[in-house]
């Protein structure tokens, strides 16, 4: 047990996760309109850009008006944690969240409730584990050991 911890422990730093993630962010102001291709055409808004991530996390981040009104504000950016679900629709802001871990994979549309919804019909994931996401929780245990990984060989 101990030889194999030394062997991950002496994984050279340069080993570690990294991930392109699309980055951008809308926030709901006057008619909705400005930004809102950050929701809904992320690869021709001109805000656009991509974020090298250590962490190995993309995600997607949606707040709603209560009931799923609307969409107040949206972020897509590097991840710090799995977070795949929504919350339940009588919350203050709802919000949903999906996280992935290959290059680019949260240009999905951003309006997340429709996606998680028909991946979980029972209803809200209570913002973490909603069932269904843009990517596999196969390799979870990847995505969880692999930062804490960089963290450690980076002290």
């Amino acid at each position: 047990m101990l030889a194999m911890l030394m062997g991950i422990l002496l994984i050279p730093a340069s080993e570690c996760v990294t991930v392109d993630c699309v980055t951008c962010s809308y926030t709901f102001a006057g008619d909705g309109s400005t930004d809102y291709q950050c929701v809904n055409d992320v690869h021709n808004f001109t805000k656009t850009s991509t974020a090298s991530c250590s962490s190995g996390l993309c995600t997607i981040r949606t707040v709603y008006t209560n009931g799923f009104g609307r969409i107040k504000s949206l972020f897509r950016g590097c991840g710090t944690s799995v977070l795949n679900g929504c919350d339940q629709p009588e919350s203050v802001y709802p919000t949903c969240t999906v996280t992935c871990s290959t290059p680019q994979c949260n240009d999905q549309n951003g309006d997340l409730r429709a996606s998680l919804h028909a991946n979980n019909p029972g209803g809200g994931g209570g913002g973490g584990g909603g069932g269904g996401s843009a990517c596999s929780l196969g390799l979870s245990h990847l995505i969880f050991t692999m930062p804490l990984l960089c963290i450690i060989l980076h002290l």
